[in-house]
């Protein structure tokens, strides 16, 4: 008798089918989440091993030539420059020229190229010393430079005063060859009331970003003014000499503009009556130059004529600045930012060059963050016709613009608070709130938020060791508190001995500082290390080669002694 055996297939139940479907997905899934870490990493390679040609190519000509190359064309090398025509996922720039030192960095194209990136806000920086040493860095690590923040005690917590310095950036380039003029002290006014913490006011100077900064002085400046008015300080943005004088106006019965309009004709008076953060919304477009003509009424006889802008703009090495400053370049020109200009005898639209200058007035606080900016149009028209137009080929961002005619100045009560105790230190990173604030665009940075077991890197160079930093910051003396991405000064005035307010007075506070900022990776003109230092006698940053930060026994010792923790070669 022939046995046959049972061939027949079982099949996969249901459940089993599910199974084997979740657990491919599950693997797929796994695969897909690893795909754009694997391609990022095929960039960086590629970064690298370009900018590794271009390192041996410029040891080479540093051997022969006894300095680094000015021109990428000085080197037998093929680099690719241009994200229209490169075929690279990187353009290369040379960011210094010549010298000792030079830097090269790998920009990730956010247009043309092979490809869109996978992360547009993650470029690699390499910085070359003159030993071809190596040093990298990846620029979603600190996030794009700002100035310091200064937060101070308002009685329950530390507030957000706003960021200090923006005008003392060093080496931003404004036309082919010519960079800015850095505007090193401010009188930042506060929106708050400093109140005493256990007898002395509390500020921190706090460094969120990837930048280098130089502070040489703080004080607190207390302004006691009467009731019926308000005081600012002469603070504004200016690329290049003059740079604006100390000067503390007094404002009363402040008007808005009659009319404003935008370069359309359309009404948009209705957006800059009030300080609301809602904001002119033709000017935030930021892909041309747009304007705004305010209409300041008949003000005929008026002594003194001010407009007073509270607002902010991008920064032009920020997001506009390839456009910007390449169109700037293109014309052999200064790069336009936020031009004045008034109807001059003949008709027509006029730029307001200031008595003392040969160069046009430039509107609006050049800061990420709004603030009042003060323009003094007194002796701007020439005509009856008191229209004023404001340019601006950045993206601007108008929240309130008033006018002020007031020129009865009335006495003022002011009292400078110099620092009693000063602690540099690693303070951490705050991240950025969404939250809905004055502040705007750019979010909001609770200091409450501070995490201090954030790893903050750091630019080559020998920055200020940390403890007792005091005697840095009592005069301007070109010695400096030198701070990077995470670091803190804690800085408190003894609050004990200011006057009483006089009767019908009210009080305003004040943040002096001196210093400098290096806002990287963004700065064209500058190497992306704590070295060269500025200094007040510089004729321009950066500096000639017949200039130098001083050599002296003095501060020689303040380098040695202070500037001790370093980082890199």
């Amino acid at each position: 008798m022939i046995s046959f055996k049972d061939y027949s297939t079982k099949a996969f139940t249901l459940l089993e089918l599910i199974i084997v479907i979740v657990v491919l997905s599950i693997i797929a899934s796994a695969g897909i989440a690893q795909y754009p870490k694997t391609i990022e990493k095929a960039r960086e390679a590629e970064a690298r091993s370009i900018l590794g040609s271009i390192r041996n190519a410029a040891i080479s000509y540093f051997v022969e030539h006894s300095k680094y190359p000015t021109d990428f064309n000085d080197l037998p090398v093929e680099v690719p420059t241009d994200c229209s025509q490169s075929t690279h996922w990187f353009s290369y720039v040379l960011r210094n020229h010549g010298g000792t030192t030079v830097d090269f960095t790998a920009e990730r194209c956010n247009s043309g190229g092979k490809h869109p990136p996978l992360d547009a806000s993650k470029d690699y920086y390499l910085t070359m010393t003159i030993d071809g040493d190596l040093q990298w860095f990846d620029a979603a690590s600190g996030g794009t430079g700002s100035c310091p923040f200064i937060y101070a005690f308002n009685g329950q917590k530390y507030e957000f005063v706003n960021e200090t310095i923006p005008f003392a950036g060093l080496g931003h380039p404004v036309g082919r060859g010519v960079f800015n003029t850095p505007d090193p002290d401010e009188y930042l006014r506060s929106d708050f009331d400093f109140v005493p913490k256990d007898g002395v006011f509390s500020i921190k100077y706090h460094q969120n970003f990837s930048e280098i900064d130089y502070i040489d002085k703080s004080n607190i400046v207390v302004i006691d003014y009467p009731q019926n008015t308000e005081v600012f300080a002469n603070e504004r943005s200016s690329l290049l000499k003059p740079l604006p004088k100390y000067k503390i106006w007094q404002t009363k019965d402040m008007k808005s503009p009659v009319s404003a309009v935008d370069d359309e004709g359309n009404d948009v008076l209705e957006y800059i009556v009030k300080r609301d953060n809602i904001h002119v919304p033709l000017l935030t477009k930021g892909k041309k130059a747009n304007s705004i003509i305010l209409n300041l009424g008949n003000l005929t006889g008026a002594e003194q004529i001010q407009l007073l802008i509270y607002g902010r703009f991008i920064h032009p090495m920020q997001k506009f600045s390839e456009s910007t400053i390449h169109k700037a370049f293109e014309h052999k020109d200064i790069l336009s930012v936020n031009t004045i200009e008034v109807i001059d005898e003949n008709g027509n639209w006029a730029k307001v060059i200031p008595e003392d200058s040969t160069k046009p007035l430039i509107s609006v606080t050049m800061s990420r963050y709004s603030r009042y900016t003060v323009l003094d149009l007194t002796n701007a028209f020439k005509t009856n016709d008191f229209r004023v137009r404001l340019t601006s080929n950045l993206e601007a961002y108008y929240d309130q613009i008033l006018v002020n005619t007031f020129a009865d100045y009335d006495p003022l009560q002011i009292t400078i608070l110099k620092p009693n105790k000063a602690i540099l230190d690693l303070g951490g990173v705050i991240p950025r709130s969404e939250t809905d604030n004055a502040y705007g665009y750019f979010g909001y940075y609770d200091y409450d938020d501070i995490n201090k077991d954030v790893f903050a890197k750091l630019y080559p160079g020998s920055y200020t060791r940390y403890g007792d930093v005091l005697e840095l910051l009592k005069e301007t003396d070109d010695k400096f508190v030198i701070m990077g991405y995470g670091d803190e000064i804690s800085v408190e005035f003894d609050a004990n001995h200011l006057p009483d307010i006089p009767k019908g007075y009210k009080r305003r506070f004040f943040v002096y500082t001196f210093g400098y900022s290096k806002e990287l990776p963004t700065t064209a003109g500058v190497p992306t290390t704590v070295e060269p230092l500025p200094f007040s006698a510089m004729s321009s940053f950066p500096y000639g080669k017949d200039e130098f930060y001083p050599q002296d026994e003095e501060y020689i010792k303040y380098l040695e002694e202070f500037n001790t923790r370093i980082v890199g070669k």
